[in-house]
């Protein structure tokens, strides 16, 4: 998006004889300090300058669905993009913006070549916003060897030479006294249709350098697998291409692919707060690192940083030498209030100098970090390896903390009194919304939470929670890992309400045996929806830092992946659609597949890491 400052623009406009007139003040650096009274009078004619420029900007913008991606300055207003659909006759299925702006922007396309494979894939990649990889399902069903078809040249699945009988690769093809190509060499032709996988050689993927002159529109990914009946290890990926007996059950992400009556699309699996190179149980990063002072980062050749104290905009920047290497900072890094960027750096440890609003833009903190500053802390995209501790007292104040997208191993909250006080909670109040948790033990603070998810036990005086999941324990006093689920009475829990939130079973029969003021859990006045309940949750990976790490996987319950008050999923990743996605798919792909042909979405981690370089089938 284009920002124009039209009253500088006037005032650079001036002959240099009035701005030097001007009462502005300026610096040691030359830099201007304090307005002149000419150059404040410009910017208030450049405010009205810049509405009505971006006022035209918009209005060009709204002409072009895709916006940026045409050469526009802006995407256009989302209000506009269902006049677009009524226009072109296009039901919007897609659960976010940028989804939908491809459902307009590519309609006429999408239609010319419909039910064709790679439209197949276009739909799914615009409309999930995903990486993904489709199979016909008619082409993995074994089926019996005709005599006199030819096969497809093996070029054309990217192996090096023809797989013939009157081939040699050493030899001059053709002739009679060439001794030719294995029959066992043969049997690994992709166009034989074999079953039984080679288990002499490993999976693995081949570039895509030849392509058939027949293909009018060529694959976009130039990788392909290699050997075409690889062993099992990659089954249920898209790696797997080996023929099977036909799966007449009802398809599901699990089983009924193996039908001429399936497209299988594998899609990657959201790695949520966690990319595949942080993979570490301490959030450390991958193990190329380089560890450098907080005071030295000056010095540090490919180190970039900045803060403007006007905006409050800050970026940090690590350029190294040695690709894959990210730079650790040791020390106290202290960090102003402001919207922050970083790249290829992470930090050990980290300084809130006072509270105010931080966006950290996904910063990584290894340990832990301490808020003692009164005030209202707001932040948001944090990783956060260690302990994240609100602490004060009665004669300190007040300390709010406002978390957003963040993921944290844990938090605390600790509240000092006075000696003629006791403990309380209205010193300490964290509100978080879309936010992972590894634990949360908040005996003094009151807790509010909406769209998370908390791996562990959870520990509060009050506790106000809606659309989250929690897969440990509620607890209103400390010592947990003493508690027996069986012998309990059900006055652990702490005080507070819950709505559409899921819970373990064990929680759930003590709110329902509860007589005490407890019952203000099940939320009675509110419809049944809206009741907790313990149904069936699994994700992709449990562990705190693993990739994949709280993201729903398809197997969990539909009360769970579309359970929350608005129809989408519960906990941590509700803002990021990752269930309604997968629906949308499937039923965009409705309109553009042949009658009877179903598509069958899969998940797939190997997704998550593409090869640099081919590898070969000999390797």
């Amino acid at each position: 998006m284009s920002e124009r400052n039209h009253g500088d623009l006037l005032y650079q406009l001036l002959p240099t004889v009035f701005r030097a007139r001007d009462n502005s003040e300026r610096g040691p650096d030359g830099r201007v300090v304090k307005q002149g009274d000419l150059q404040k009078y410009l910017a208030a004619c450049g405010e009205l300058l810049d509405l009505f420029h971006a006022t035209l900007e918009q209005k060009l913008a709204d002409n072009f669905p895709l916006g940026e991606k045409v050469g526009v300055n802006r995407p256009p207003q989302n209000w506009i993009l269902p006049y677009f659909a009524e226009l072109l006759d296009v039901q919007l299925l897609a659960p976010d913006a940028a989804g939908r702006r491809e459902e307009v922007a590519n309609a006429v396309a999408w239609r010319q070549r419909k039910g064709t494979p790679p439209v197949v894939e276009q739909i799914a990649e615009a409309v999930g916003q995903l990486d993904v990889e489709v199979q016909e399902g008619w082409k993995r069903v074994a089926v019996t060897p005709r005599i006199g078809d030819p096969l497809v040249s093996s070029r054309y699945f990217g192996l090096r030479w023809e797989l013939h009988p009157d081939y040699h690769p050493d030899g001059d093809h053709g002739l009679a006294e060439d001794p030719g190509t294995h029959p066992s060499d043969m049997a690994r032709h992709p166009g034989f249709p074999a079953v039984t996988p080679d288990f002499r050689r490993p999976p693995g993927n081949v570039r895509n350098t030849h392509v058939s002159p027949e293909t009018p529109h060529p694959p976009t990914d130039p990788w392909k697998p290699v050997p075409p009946h690889p062993t099992p290890d990659c089954r249920g990926t898209h790696l797997d291409i080996t023929r099977r007996t036909p799966d007449m059950r009802d398809p599901t992400w699990q089983y009924g692919h193996y039908t001429p009556y399936t497209v299988l699309v594998y899609y990657r699996i959201p790695e949520g707060f966690f990319p595949e190179d942080c993979n570490s149980q301490d959030v450390g990063g991958p193990p190329d690192e380089f560890t450098v002072d907080w005071g030295d980062l000056e010095d540090t050749p490919g180190f970039e940083y900045d803060f403007d104290e006007a905006t409050g905009k800050g970026w940090a920047k690590y350029t190294p030498e040695v690709p894959n290497t990210v730079l650790r900072v040791s020390g106290e890094p202290k960090l102003s209030p402001g919207v922050y960027t970083f790249e290829n750096i992470r930090f050990i440890s980290l300084n809130l100098l006072k509270a105010g609003t931080y966006d950290l833009g996904g910063l990584v903190v290894e340990t832990s970090c301490t808020l003692a500053q009164v005030g209202v802390h707001h932040i948001q995209n944090l990783v956060l390896g260690g302990d994240l501790a609100a602490a004060t007292s009665s004669a300190a104040g007040r300390i709010q903390l406002d978390l957003e997208c963040c993921a944290l191993s844990s938090v605390s909250a600790t509240f000092e009194p006075a000696e003629d006080e006791t403990s309380s909670s209205d010193f300490i109040n964290i509100i978080a919304k879309s936010c992972l948790f590894g634990s949360l033990a908040t005996l003094d603070a009151t807790l509010q939470l909406e769209y998370c998810t908390v791996l562990g036990n959870t520990t509060a005086g009050h506790l106000d929670a809606s659309d989250c999941i929690f897969q440990g324990l509620l607890f209103n006093q400390a010592g947990v890992e003493d508690f027996e689920p069986d012998g309990a009475e059900p006055d652990f829990l702490p005080e507070g309400c819950l709505r559409y939130c899921r819970v373990t079973e064990v929680v759930l029969e003590a709110m329902k045996s509860s007589d005490t003021t407890q019952a203000e859990w099940l939320n009675r006045d509110s419809p049944p929806a809206s009741l907790p309940h313990s149904e069936s949750v699994f994700f992709v990976a449990s562990e705190f830092g693993e990739p994949g790490c709280a993201v729903l996987h398809p197997s969990s319950s539909n009360r769970v992946c579309f359970g929350a008050e608005d129809g989408g999923e519960l906990g941590a990743f509700h803002d990021s659609y990752h269930c309604l996605r997968r629906e949308a798919i499937a039923e965009k792909l409705n309109e553009f597949l042949p009658v009877s042909v179903q598509a069958v979405l899969i998940p797939d981690r190997t997704l998550w890491i593409r090869s640099a370089e081919p590898t070969t089938d000999d390797s």
